[in-house]
Order: C-alpha cells, then structure tokens, then sequence
C-alpha cells in the first residue's frame, strides 16, 4: 500500500480535446477526456489495486471574470483481478460531475488557478447469477499552473487531493455490503497541450497519486489575445 504512489507514476494518461461552443470570449467550452489508470482502494481488511477506464465530455461556462463552473458526464469500466466475487471482470456504469474553478492569475504566457470537484458513481454486472453494483463518491481539490512554451504549445501542472468513499454490494451465490475508500489522496500531475486553433488544444498527460480527473484550460479563453 506504500508503494501505490510509485506504481502510479506513469500509469495514468489522459487525452484531452476542448473546444468553445461559442467564439465570443469563449464564454462556454465543451471537451473530452479518456483515461486510465490504476489505485488502490481499501476494502476494510484488505486493499485492491483497481484499474479504471474512462471516457467522459465535459462543459464549461464562464460565470464570472475570475469563477468559472462545469458539468460532466461519462462511461468508465473498472477491473479488480485480485476480487474473487468479479472473477477478474470489468464493471461498468456511468458518473456525473461538477466542477467549479476560481482563476488566481491569468497572463499572457502564464496562468493559475483552484479547482474544487465532486463525482458521483455506479457501475455494476451481473455474472451467473452473481450481482455486484458500485456506488461511490469523489471530492478532489487542486492548485493548477499552465505555462506557454510558444504559440501552440504549453506545460500544464498541478498538485491537489481527492478522496474516495463508496459501497460494493453483493447479490446471489455471495451476498455482502462492503465500504471501500482510497488509502491514499495526494497527487501531483504534468504534460504538454498542444493548441489547434486560438481556443482548441488538445493534450497529453501523466499522474503520480490517486487523480480524479483533469480539467480544460484556463488558456482556451485567452490564447487569441496572446502577442504573436
């Protein structure tokens, strides 16, 4: 269990595409995410590493000059091969999300800002007769820089907790409710953006600690007004 933050160092890559549904100051923002990685979660009297894989799209919208809110929505797919009631089988179900950001500085060729997000989350399957179902709950929080390398390019990085607290339920030749949660709830995170247009990017990244999950950048709003 100590050594989760090191098994995790590079397993965790997410792909990021954003783009504004609309070009006046890029007010609101629509993006997805994939992603994988693996943690562990303590189930009481023992601790499993879990893989999850997920896809999700995600909305933004300026609220303020400083505040910005969001909203997703997604489908993620999690495999324990050391539980014997799974067998080694994916579960699958869906999450919804909100996220609210308070931007600290904004410049030309540097930005900073907080993130504060919670998830909601099932996933479940049914297996000869064997029922499981998922249910969990995310809070994370991050201190979040990006830095422009050039026009079209720029280092992204952030440092931040979460925590995890859920219920497995067991139905049929095995019948338990077992709460699980994450041991472990710092992270810090990296990787490199690459702008498409003035406010389209899409990017690359890696995560040391239990990341819930990325956001857009505070840059898609503001990359057309960086001097050339």
């Amino acid at each position: 269990m100590h050594m989760t933050g090191i098994r995790l160092s590079l397993s965790t890559l997410c792909l990021l595409l954003a783009t504004p549904l609309a070009a006046d100051e890029a007010r609101m923002l629509v993006g997805m995410h994939i992603a994988g990685q693996r943690q562990d979660l303590d189930f009481g009297n023992e601790t499993r590493e879990t893989r999850i894989d997920s896809i999700d799209i995600y909305w933004y919208e300026k609220l303020n000059s400083r505040i910005e809110g969001g909203l997703l929505l997604g489908y993620q797919e999690i495999t324990q091969t050391t539980n014997p009631i799974e067998a080694g089988q994916a579960l699958s179900g869906e999450y919804l999300g909100i996220t609210l950001r308070v931007n600290l500085l904004q410049a030309s060729h540097v930005a900073m800002f907080t993130d504060f997000k919670y998830r909601y989350s099932s996933a479940g399957r049914s297996l000869s007769g064997q029922d499981i179902d998922w249910r969990w709950h995310e809070g994370q929080v991050e201190l979040g820089l990006e830095l422009a390398l050039g026009q079209s390019l720029a280092l992204t990085a952030g440092a931040g907790a979460r925590r995890i607290s859920g219920r497995e339920s067991a139905t049929g030749t095995v019948s338990a409710v077992t709460s699980f949660d994450s041991p472990e709830s710092a992270y810090a995170r990296g990787g490199l953006r690459l702008l498409l247009d003035p406010y389209s990017h899409v990017g690359i990244e890696g995560s040391a600690g239990c990341l819930l999950y990325t956001s857009p950048s505070p840059r898609d709003r503001t990359r057309s007004r960086m001097p050339s």
